[in-house]
């Protein structure tokens, strides 16, 4: 009989390997969603049983998590030290990840035969939309979440903040009539505790390299 998650009570199809002593079973979302939320709330990834910090890396070849245990706690922090230990975390996080998902978008752009349209005025990344509206797949996020395409107005409609930054370019993106993608997974991974946004312009880059380097 397989386990069953200590979070979710269903059963397990894939176990989390925990870095930690716990003979807990987790199941890898909920495993993932927990780290999440400890880093955002702490600064720190930490076991939901034994509270033990977890450093978090990913494999930037394969993309895959890595989980060990964190030698340098942030719980005696505070203030502006809290706040850099936590910026430290994310920014380690999304630097790992920014080749993986760059190879996710030419993969993508390569499968879907992508290109420039001659016929239109339109956008590379605009184009594309066109094609998901019409049935294509969406392109995947490095958490293989799905990446949305949406008017940065609306996508900060919620938002305090008047720009966000795109996580590939590092730049800032606040004209409200201009589109990111944005991965629909939000802050419910490790692998980007808070969001993940594309601007278009990464989005354009790197798909349409993608078919250039197809086409050479």
């Amino acid at each position: 009989m397989a386990a069953e998650c200590a979070i979710c009570f269903e059963e397990i199809a894939n176990l989390a390997q925990l870095p930690c002593a716990c003979r807990v079973a987790y199941c890898d979302s909920c495993w993932d969603r927990a780290l999440s939320e400890s880093v955002m709330q702490q600064g720190v990834g930490r076991c939901p049983s034994c509270r033990m910090p977890i450093r978090i890396d990913i494999n930037s070849e394969t993309g895959a998590l890595i989980f060990s245990p964190e030698p340098n706690d942030p719980a005696d922090l505070d203030g502006e030290d809290w706040e850099a230990a936590l910026n430290d975390n994310i920014e380690r996080i999304a630097y790992q990840a920014m080749p993986v998902q760059i190879r996710k978008l030419q993969a993508y752009a390569q499968e879907h035969a992508i290109s420039q349209p001659t016929t239109s005025e339109l956008s590379l990344p605009a184009h594309v939309a066109q094609l998901i509206e019409a049935g294509q797949e969406a392109p995947r996020c490095v958490c293989r979440g799905v990446l949305r395409r949406m008017q940065l107005a609306l996508r900060l409609q919620d938002s305090p903040s008047a720009f966000l930054i795109c996580d590939l370019c590092g730049e800032e993106v606040d004209d409200p009539d201009c589109f990111t993608w944005t991965c629909d997974n939000g802050g419910k991974t490790v692998m980007h505790s808070a969001s993940y946004d594309i601007c278009d312009s990464c989005f354009g880059r790197h798909t349409e390299r993608a078919h250039d380097s197809a086409a050479a």
